[in-house]
């Protein structure tokens, strides 16, 4: 084993002054972020299904659809799939945007589209995210929005 010794930080004027901006800026950040937490307890994973959506495909497009409302762009995401029916398992990262999750976005960013157009887009970007999720646990994973593999 090696000797134990110390670490010495020497820190120049410069460094403080640095380290000084860092916390402040982080500071800034801190408090121009809001997280609240919402309880709904009428709501969740069952009345989901029965609208026949995957419950991790709705989440997926609230998340995209909160994000283009708070930011004004979509998000470049990914989602961990299991992949458990290769030995020992592993895991795949599926990149979740779509051309159908795009559409499903900017459909319920318009006030001209009706609201079976906007249920039919969040219908078409729910069933891409699971056959892509399907594709991804099979090993297939599509790592582009038009869905080739690359």
């Amino acid at each position: 084993m090696p000797a134990i010794a110390p670490v010495r930080f020497v820190l120049t004027d410069a460094l403080r002054t640095k380290t000084r901006m860092a916390a402040q800026s982080y500071k800034a950040y801190g408090e121009a972020t809001e997280s609240l937490l919402y309880t709904f307890d009428d709501f969740g994973a069952n009345r989901v299904k029965q609208w026949r959506l995957s419950p991790d495909a709705f989440a997926q497009l609230a998340f995209h659809l909160a994000h283009v409302r708070t930011k004004g762009f979509i998000g470049t995401t990914y989602e961990s799939i299991a992949t458990r029916q290769f030995k020992h398992g592993r895991t795949e990262a599926m990149r979740v945007v779509t051309q159908e999750i795009l559409t499903f976005t900017a459909a319920m960013q318009n006030r001209t589209v009706s609201t079976a157009e906007k249920l039919a887009a969040m219908r078409a970007a729910a069933d891409k995210h699971v056959a892509r999720a399907r594709e991804c646990q099979e090993g297939k994973a599509p790592s582009s929005i038009c869905g080739s593999c690359s």
